[in-house]
């Protein structure tokens, strides 16, 4: 952690070992690792879901025969559970870097061919928001709450629950 930084980089080690087989469309994943944004205070002895979770959804592509991309979700179990006591989100949507852009550019991984995707805790409300119009909508509506990939464990749903189908 480099003392200018106001957050904490968890990220898998070795997924990209294994290229993923996506469609031509998706070659920039082939080589893929995926990371969690936490806040500097995050104490990882209260809450230590991030790291479970880094090795549970990074064993899914190939005990599963899939692959990731960008805007897929995950859900937190089956059925899903809520992250933590203090934290309701109860599903993972997989992001291009937002906020740790620059400092995943990096040559070294560029060379290497692998490419990183944020985790993006989401809530149910969103999750049924993705589904009914997309992952590009629900991002936006992150991005305009000022949210990035950055755990963020006190940030409101970016969309309201519906009710009767009226909202």
């Amino acid at each position: 952690k480099d003392p200018s930084w106001n957050y904490y980089i968890v990220f898998t080690d070795g997924l990209s070992n294994q290229p993923q087989d996506v469609p031509e469309k998706y070659d920039a994943f082939k080589k893929l690792e995926l990371y969690f944004c936490l806040p500097d205070y995050w104490n990882f002895e209260a809450d230590g879901w991030p790291v479970y979770w880094l090795e549970k959804l990074a064993e899914i592509p190939q005990k599963n025969n899939t692959w990731y991309g960008p805007g897929d979700t995950i859900p937190a179990g089956d059925p899903p559970q809520s992250l933590s006591e203090r934290f309701p989100a109860n599903h993972f949507m997989l992001v291009e870097p937002l906020k740790v852009k620059d400092l995943l550019e990096d040559p070294i991984f560029k060379t290497a061919g692998i490419q990183f995707m944020g985790i993006i805790p989401i809530l149910q409300e969103e999750l049924d928001y993705k589904i009914r119009n997309s992952a590009t909508v629900l991002m936006a509506r992150l991005v305009k709450n000022n949210y990035t990939e950055q755990i963020d464990l006190f940030r409101q749903a970016v969309c309201r629950k519906r009710f009767l189908n009226f909202f």
